[in-house]
């Protein structure tokens, strides 16, 4: 009888990035596992406080060599800017996440300007970006924004954002990597 593989770990809405001792050792714990692919954290939002904390420990699970990390959903964890810049420094170089999810994750304009968008546009790996900002806020940053080639965007607020030439090639070059497999 073979043993079963843990492929996908779901941490959902139990506020653990508010416990930033228990956050930094359940990402520890992630960090490198041989057959983690996906990872949520769904709603365990960080306190204003703890955000570069567990900004830096994502930062490690994302930067280890030996990471087959091809999903993180950090949707609803309220990260903001201090918590994912440095997480972003680490995408830039990541050669197995395909998916990253971080919505209602407080990220200013000047963050996804300056942080995010060129860790993005260096990583060939990445094929779906999910953003989505505080409702009052909206994602303006996001508008006439050109991804890189086989990147796809998904904007998840309710005033969606008309996809540019870019983006609609982008949408096309990866639906065909999906067919390639």
């Amino acid at each position: 009888m073979q043993a079963s593989k843990l492929t996908t770990l779901v941490l959902a809405g139990f506020y653990l990035f508010h416990m930033p001792d228990d956050a930094i050792s359940v990402i520890a714990a992630c960090t490198g596992h041989p057959t983690i692919k996906k990872l949520s954290f769904q709603d365990n939002r960080a306190s204003d406080e703890d955000q570069e904390v567990v900004g830096e420990a994502l930062r490690a699970l994302v930067a280890a060599p030996e990471s087959k990390l091809e999903q993180l959903i950090l949707s609803d964890c309220r990260l903001g800017d201090n918590g994912v810049t440095p997480l972003f420094n680490a995408v830039a170089s990541n050669a197995t996440l395909r998916v990253l999810h971080c919505g209602d994750c407080n990220i200013s304009e000047t963050c996804a300007r300056d942080v995010i968008l060129p860790a993005v546009r260096s990583n060939s790996s990445l094929l779906k970006l999910i953003v989505r900002d505080r409702p009052a806020e909206g994602n303006l940053w996001l508008e006439g924004l050109e991804m890189p080639q086989g990147m796809e965007l998904m904007d998840l607020t309710d005033k969606a954002v008309e996809p540019s030439p870019a983006h609609l090639e982008a949408e096309a070059l990866v639906a065909q990597r999906r067919r390639r497999g």
